[in-house]
């Protein structure tokens, strides 16, 4: 993967923007410090990053490749540029009944897919 330009970051993670060197897919890749996670809960990150890998939905957040090296963890998802749903609500103030049902229809497909797999989202 080769990093792009564009990066972020917040209380447990850098995100940045890379594209893949063979087929030229642009992804995110969130960088987390080992450090930054409890040590009695790094076998249950390991292990949601595998349940996660083999979901595949189009309303949840495909994971494609996880790397580690002895300071950090490498996530490679999908990346998603449209913003958070919170802050689409406060800027909109309210939805129509319309975009309500689309944005419900989403969700609940997605916690549908979920729960078929025996994964819960809490």
């Amino acid at each position: 993967m080769n990093q792009l330009n564009n990066e972020g970051s917040g209380a447990f993670a850098q995100v940045k923007k890379v594209t893949n060197k063979k087929n030229k897919a642009i992804r995110a890749m969130k960088i987390l410090e080992k450090k930054k996670i409890p040590k009695n809960e790094e076998e249950k990150f390991i292990s949601e990053i595998q349940v996660l890998k083999q979901l595949d939905h189009p309303h949840i957040l495909k994971l494609y490749e996880f790397y580690q090296d002895s300071k950090n963890y490498y996530i490679i998802m999908e990346l998603c540029t449209g913003g958070e749903l919170f802050d689409k609500i406060i800027e909109k103030g309210t939805f129509s009944e319309k975009e309500a049902t689309y944005v419900m229809r989403q969700l609940l497909s997605s916690i549908r897919y979920a729960h078929n797999h025996n994964i819960v989202h809490r």
